[in-house]
């Protein structure tokens, strides 16, 4: 146990995490037990040692203790752990694993925080299989957090060139919206009223088919709105943090949010 000099708090420091582990290179050379007590041994610290810093890898919450790592590879680390992190975040990540089956990869920011890079989220039109240079197992590749649950330690990224972009309108919540608002989306489904589009936190907006007549007349082409295609829409109004209705009209969405704003005023008066 680390005592952190902060109101008598003190922290769970395992051996293991007290300096960064070697490969031995030539087992051949040394006997097993005997190398794993010598291991033991050089990581055993006497009471009263001081460390120069050491950083909160989680929190385990049935304890209420926080686990530590003094490990540089976990100091210099960019996030730690998913309550670190936002929607709209950019980060340089390792492909860990290929997901053929469900169309995905896995990514890692460190050895603690992983994430799902789905193939909607390749490139901004649709695709039907995962383009190679996201196969390399090991590569690097720059992603954006488009969504975040630490609760339940679940990221997923993008690699979209329209949500890399720095005008691309990012949400953590459902109250951070308003009427009038621009939303970047990306298509996720089709049903009998319209297109399904998903944002940054998870923000969720229907697309009516009336509306995309409205403005694109009859006949329009289809294909714009596959799912996984990008689309740029502007909020209507909101449903009690369920999702938000959408437009592609940004007069129409303007005119809603003045009417809204008489309305308000008319009631003060």
């Amino acid at each position: 146990m680390v005592n952190l000099q902060q109101d008598g708090l003190v922290g769970f420091l395992h051996k293991t995490h007290t300096e960064e582990q070697k490969v031995v290179e030539d087992e051949e050379d040394l006997d097993e037990s005997k190398a794993k007590e010598e291991a033991t041994a050089k990581r055993i610290l006497p009471v009263g040692h001081a460390f120069q810093s050491v950083k909160v890898k989680e929190i385990n919450y049935f304890d209420g203790v926080p686990i530590l790592s003094s490990r540089d590879s976990v100091l210099t680390a960019k996030s730690l752990n998913y309550d670190m992190i936002k929607a709209g975040d950019f980060f340089d990540a390792k492909i860990e694993k290929v997901n053929q089956n469900n169309q995905s990869i896995t990514l890692s920011i460190n050895p603690f925080v992983k994430g799902k890079l789905h193939i909607e989220h390749m490139a901004d039109n649709s695709l039907k299989v995962i383009p190679p240079k996201f196969l390399e197992v090991g590569k690097e590749i720059r992603v954006r957090v488009f969504n975040v649950n630490a609760s339940k330690r679940s990221l997923e990224f993008t690699k979209k060139d329209s949500l890399f972009k720095s005008d691309a309108p990012v949400f953590n919540s459902y109250r951070e919206i308003k009427k009038g608002d621009k939303i970047v989306g990306v298509v996720v489904a089709e049903t009998e009223h319209g297109y399904v589009m998903t944002s940054f936190g998870n923000v969720k907006g229907l697309l009516t088919y009336e509306d995309v007549k409205a403005k694109l007349t009859e006949g329009y082409d289809e294909s714009q709105f596959k799912v996984g295609n990008i689309v740029k829409a502007y909020v209507l109004f909101k449903k009690k943090d369920k999702g938000v209705a959408l437009t592609l009209s940004k007069k129409k969405a303007k005119a809603s949010d003045a009417t809204e704003g008489q309305e308000g005023a008319a009631g003060k008066s």
